[in-house]
């Protein structure tokens, strides 16, 4: 029962827009496309300066961890 409630909160993270943060320094800000594999996911990111679309990483939960992410439900805040 824990497994399946994991991965239930694992694929939450799909929709979510982000900003993420190695070493406490902005880098990315985008949204989690689809996961690949378990643990594994598809971020689209978005530019700086217009908020569009500009380009695509994968990414795995360790690295979200690593750099500390930060998650939105809505994208807002690419235009602030």
């Amino acid at each position: 029962m824990a497994k399946s409630n994991e991965r239930k909160a694992k694929d939450k993270l799909i929709g979510l827009f982000f900003h993420s943060y190695p070493n406490g320094r902005l880098r990315w800000q985008g949204r989690i496309l689809r996961k690949l594999k378990p643990g594994l996911y598809r971020a689209e990111l978005y530019s700086w300066v217009t908020g569009m679309e500009n380009g695509a990483v994968l990414v795995d939960r360790e690295q979200m961890a690593d750099e500390d992410w930060e998650f939105y439900t809505a994208a807002e805040w690419r235009f602030a």
